[in-house]
């Protein structure tokens, strides 16, 4: 009712308000159209920061872990040049030293032949893990495990789940028996 009242002034008034009301409404639809621009081009900044960062985050990661993959072959090729298996206060001792260096490795553990763990440290925190034949762990891990024990080179693990809780990756290298 009171719509169809209006019709007549609408009419009336139609010719001088045409010119404002599409000038108005080309302002606002320009706006809307450089906001979204606006938005849509921060998105890809960010996302191409993100991204950078990202990479140069993964570039240092894998030359740490190359570093510290590095000096745990050292480790293990000090054993195998004294030319026998580390007594448990020899691993120990040289375990520590390492240890003390890359605090963020879980642990650093001696494997028999037979797949079980005989030695670890440290030992708070991974008693768990000793005596525990890894070869009954899972396949990811047995696959990994027999690179060292079987073939004498370096196995690892892509991310697991530990024995003792938590997630990682585990590094199998060899030391062997002169």
């Amino acid at each position: 009712g009171q719509c169809l009242a209006l019709l007549p002034v609408f009419r009336c008034y139609w010719r001088r308000i045409v010119l404002p009301l599409t000038v108005g409404g080309s302002i606002a639809l320009l706006t809307l159209i450089s906001w979204q621009e606006q938005r849509q081009s921060d998105n890809q900044r960010l996302y191409n920061l993100a991204a950078d960062e990202g990479s140069d985050v993964a570039a240092r990661l894998a030359s740490e872990t190359a570093a510290h993959l590095e000096a745990m072959r050292r480790f293990t090729s000090f054993w195998n040049m004294i030319g026998h298996v580390p007594t448990r206060s020899e691993w120990e001792q040289q375990a520590r030293r390492y240890h003390d260096d890359f605090s963020y490795f879980r642990n650093i553990a001696f494997i028999d032949l037979d797949g079980t763990v005989i030695r670890v440290y440290p030992l708070r925190g991974n008693q768990s893990v000793l005596g525990v034949n890894l070869y009954a762990s899972g396949p990811a891990t047995r696959e990994a495990l027999d690179r060292p024990l079987v073939y004498g080179i370096e196995g690892q693990t892509g991310i697991i789940d530990f024995l003792q809780g938590g997630r990682g990756v585990i590094s199998y290298l060899p030391v062997r028996d002169a």
